[in-house]
């Protein structure tokens, strides 16, 4: 044991200094961490967008689409009865 009070109060300071020293290496592993997990879903936010803007696409060119056929059947008068004929 240390008899003199101002050891002992510096070996409690180079306890706290070691914990502490700890602990910032511990937050930048966790703040790298967040940083990778941010990138990612700034990723996947750029994905969905453009899965959204295929989705219309293909919304719009199947619409395009289902006018054609249904042009494309009075002209050759392959449409079906109204209902009830």
């Amino acid at each position: 044991m240390v008899d003199d009070p101002y050891e002992l109060i510096l070996d409690h300071l180079r306890d706290i200094r070691g914990t502490l020293n700890g602990m910032d290496e511990r937050f930048g592993r966790v703040e790298r961490r967040l940083n990778s997990v941010d990138r990612q879903l700034a990723g996947f936010r750029n994905d969905m967008a453009v899965l959204h803007q295929m989705y219309a696409d293909h919304r719009d060119e199947f619409g395009e689409l289902r006018e054609r056929v249904a042009r494309i059947e009075r002209r050759l008068d392959l449409s079906d009865p109204p209902p009830g004929h």
